[in-house]
């Protein structure tokens, strides 16, 4: 393989794995994950584990919550004097919030949450609940844009490559076919 092909694949490959590095980060900024999963032990009394994390693998936050007996959902004002909602967590000693102290956090989400948990607490059928509800931010969309141009660019490398190659022989191709013409020319010149 010629120098200039091999060195500019292998710019490439570092700058594609750098591209992955940063979509990663943005994803990781950007996108949050609420995963809820809680089992009954008495009518209409349920113990939830809580975790908030990015990327399923770095955990920011873990919480169990036992003998919940109603979920509520909230609108109240922040700090900026703006309508917040949020969805608390009760039972017999206090209350605990799923999305930290008034978030500004999608309130259809906190809605889909509230009413999710909601039946599962009245329902007395179901024993189990086990549910992830996903956030991206602008910064997790640009992550996933980001990701999405790194694997087709990935994918089309060896396209790439197949047609610089091609590129260079024509290249080449072209150097001699120049060359042959040169000496044809310059040897009917030295016959004269």
């Amino acid at each position: 393989m010629d120098k200039f092909i091999r060195h500019f694949m292998i710019r490439t490959i570092i700058s594609i794995f750098f591209l992955i590095i940063i979509a990663m980060a943005f994803g990781v900024i950007g996108g949050d994950i609420l995963q809820l999963s809680g089992s009954k032990n008495n009518v209409k009394e349920v113990d939830f584990t809580i975790r908030r994390s990015k990327l399923f693998f770095y955990t920011t936050y873990k919480a169990e919550f036992n003998n919940v007996t109603k979920v509520q959902h909230r609108t109240e004002n922040n700090a900026e004097r703006s309508l917040v909602s949020t969805v608390y967590m009760i039972n017999n000693s206090g209350k605990i919030s799923l999305f930290g102290e008034l978030s500004n956090d999608n309130d259809k989400l906190k809605r889909e949450i509230y009413n999710d948990l909601s039946f599962f607490i009245d329902d007395d059928s179901r024993k189990m609940y086990s549910k992830m509800y996903f956030k991206i931010n602008k910064f997790g969309w640009i992550g996933i844009g980001l990701f999405i141009i790194a694997i087709i660019w990935l994918l089309n490398l060896p396209k790439i490559r197949k047609r610089l190659i091609e590129e260079k022989l024509e290249e080449e191709k072209k150097t001699r076919i120049a060359k042959l013409h040169e000496e044809r020319v310059h040897g009917l010149k030295s016959c004269n």
